[in-house]
């Protein structure tokens, strides 16, 4: 490969990638530390990383194993945002909480927030500068990483949110039951009664319309799924065949004539009630269609029928998609499918000490009576939802969190707000300056404030330099010398208008000072430092 390949210019140089992430990380490092929530962030610092290489593996010439390694990333990335999100505010919530004094209680809450978006803000630059080093990501491989990642998290996440909202719904009901109110509780009583009702109602009455939509579907769906089968071609007698498929074609027209008159019952037996209906019908015809249509083994059988006969489509769909597919593309989508499958069987074996693990832990970081409350409420929640259910909502929430994260990228980047040859530095340099804008707010020394807005900025110049260098003259080569005295005068511009910023401040806040602390002439005094910053880094 020579220096000018075209394949090889598309990455920016070496140097300047070099420069940039280890300034991005740095500067990152710097306000962490300065927040005082180091473990959470290193921890999404961790997860920012493998988020880079998710993105960088989905964009693998072999898309099965680019695939296959991606979805093993997927659940520690989002176990990484959740640390540096949730467990950032865990975490300074023990720390900072209760208050001496409720007049102290804003200027905490204020506190804690600023603390939470440096930590935020700092593992996102680690994020953009992973992008910048594992490569040039392009909105497609984000996008498809996004997919991976979403993929992966079907299962575990549709079997843990079935498994809470069923138990979510019995406590609601049994709740509103006992205690004879409505609300979320008479909601979710009345819910389970209607589903039940529908399902398997009580004989009392004839329920025509509900017994004509359960046979009416099992029919046309039975008759799908043997037409989907390939139930002819394996006959060798043509007759046979044509009679097998005029008999599947009658009984996908009975079943749609059994479904067709559905909502018109259904108004008529509303209408009239168990009164009305007595009084048309003959009693032995009432008697005779009530043991008939709310009969439970015949409803059942009904019932199964039609999820068998769901699920035989859904298979055949599949394989016939398999079969037109190629083996690349249908690895692509088996895989996270399977990693996710495997994912959502580990955290089943794992879920009791898990949960209880984790209860365990929120109880005693929450501070004081929360924590002890925390403890009460969760266990209930664990003993009616299952420790099951909950482990894998978990992991089903990780995982979809790195898919929103990855999604949000390729949404800005599709508006234009970020370009695919600068995506790693403008995501390290936009967040290294919301990250020391929150730094502002708290007590963190202002040469550091200020020394990650010189970073964020020689960040992205260094970036976009390194970018364009390498469409010019490829990523190999010898221009080390150039973008060493192009950063090095970045930072010398930089490092002047922060002491200008500096000087100023300590200046303003020499001059007019109350017991209080510095008054709006030392902020207006920082202010004017950092439009002379801004001015000197133009």
């Amino acid at each position: 490969m020579t220096d000018l390949d075209p394949a090889d210019g598309a990455r920016p140089t070496r140097a300047s990638t070099a420069v940039a992430v280890t300034v991005a990380v740095a500067a990152a490092a710097a306000l962490v530390l300065q927040a005082g929530v180091a473990t959470p962030a290193a921890l999404g610092a961790t997860g920012a990383v493998l988020m880079a290489l998710l993105v960088r593996a989905v964009g693998h010439d072999r898309r099965a194993a680019g695939s296959t390694v991606a979805s093993l990333l997927v659940l520690p990335v989002g176990a990484g945002i959740a640390a540096a999100t949730a467990g950032t505010l865990l975490v300074l919530s023990g720390t900072l909480f209760p208050v001496p004094s409720a007049e102290q209680l804003p200027g905490t809450a204020v506190r804690m927030v600023a603390q939470a978006m440096v930590v935020v803000g700092g593992v996102t630059a680690v994020f953009g500068a992973g992008l910048t080093a594992v490569g040039r990501p392009q909105r497609a491989d984000v996008e498809r990483a996004a997919g991976v990642a979403l993929t992966t998290t079907l299962v575990p996440l549709g079997l843990g949110l079935a498994g809470v909202v069923t138990g979510t719904l019995a406590l609601a009901a049994e709740t509103g039951q006992d205690a004879g109110i409505g609300g979320v509780g008479g909601v979710a009583s009345t819910a389970v009664g209607f589903i039940g009702t529908v399902l398997y109602p009580a004989p009392v009455r004839p329920h025509l319309a509900t017994a004509l939509a359960l046979v009416g579907a099992a029919t046309y769906l039975s008759a799908k799924a043997v037409a989907a089968l390939p139930v002819t071609e394996l006959v060798a007698d043509r007759e046979t065949a044509a009679a097998v498929e005029r008999g599947q074609e009658r009984l996908a027209e009975v079943g749609l004539a059994a479904m067709a008159p559905v909502p018109v019952v259904g108004l008529l037996e509303f209408a009239l009630g168990a009164d009305g209906m007595a009084s048309l019908l003959p009693g032995v015809a009432f008697d005779l269609l009530t043991v008939v249509t709310t009969a439970r083994g015949l409803r059942s059988l009904a019932l199964w029928t039609v999820l068998v006969g769901l699920a035989v489509l859904a298979v055949v769909a599949a394989l016939r998609w398999a079969a037109r597919t190629s083996g690349e593309r249908v690895g692509g989508v088996v895989a996270p499918l399977a990693v996710g499958t495997a994912a959502a069987l580990v955290a089943a074996a794992v879920a009791g000490p898990t949960v209880d693990g984790a209860v365990q832990w929120v109880a005693g970081t929450l501070p004081g009576a929360i924590g002890e409350q925390f403890d009460l409420v969760a266990g209930r929640v664990v003993e009616v939802v299952g420790a099951r259910a909950i482990a894998l909502a978990a992991v089903g929430t990780a995982g979809l969190a790195t898919a929103v994260v990855l999604a949000a990228l390729w949404f800005v980047m599709s508006l234009g707000y970020v370009d695919d040859r600068t995506a790693g530095v403008t995501v390290a340099s936009g967040n290294l300056f919301a990250a020391a804008a929150f730094a502002g707010v708290l007590a963190v020394d202002p040469a550091v404030v200020l020394g990650a807005l010189v970073a964020a900025v020689l960040v992205w110049d260094v970036g976009e330099f390194g970018a364009t260098l390498g469409e010019e003259v490829g990523r190999h080569a010898d221009t080390r010398r150039t973008e060493l005295v192009h950063a090095g005068g970045t930072l010398a511009v930089g490092g002047v208008g922060a002491g200008v910023a500096l000087l100023l401040a300590d200046v303003g806040g020499d001059a007019v000072a109350v017991s209080g602390g510095t008054v709006a002439l030392g902020l207006l005094a920082v202010l004017i430092g950092f439009v002379s910053l801004v001015v000197a880094l133009q």
